[in-house]
């Protein structure tokens, strides 16, 4: 078993495989489907999407949004992170 710590989500961009699987009538490049549908909860799904690569590759970044402070739905157009983070936490904290 893999612990979810060591795990990364990557995925090509939306539309760069173009077709639906006639079998699942999911589109072929859609490989968010696969984490959604697991047992991981939303703190492992954070790690899995975000977490793990800004904790090894990006700390800096991390680093950089403390110091901005929290995120709020004001601040969400202000740069891609922010929109990212500001909507991962909405749709998590929906969710439960």
């Amino acid at each position: 078993m893999i612990p979810v710590e060591n795990i990364l989500f990557a995925s090509e961009m939306i539309g760069a495989v173009r077709g639906i699987d006639p079998e699942t009538g999911n589109y072929y490049d859609d490989t968010r489907r696969y984490i959604e549908g697991s047992a991981l909860g939303p703190e492992d799904r954070f790690k899995v999407y975000e977490g793990n690569a800004r904790r090894r590759w990006y700390p800096r970044l991390d680093q950089s949004a403390e110091e901005q402070g929290p995120l709020t739905p004001e601040r969400k157009g202000e740069n891609s992170m922010s929109t990212t983070r500001w909507a991962w936490s909405s749709a998590t904290s929906s969710a439960s």
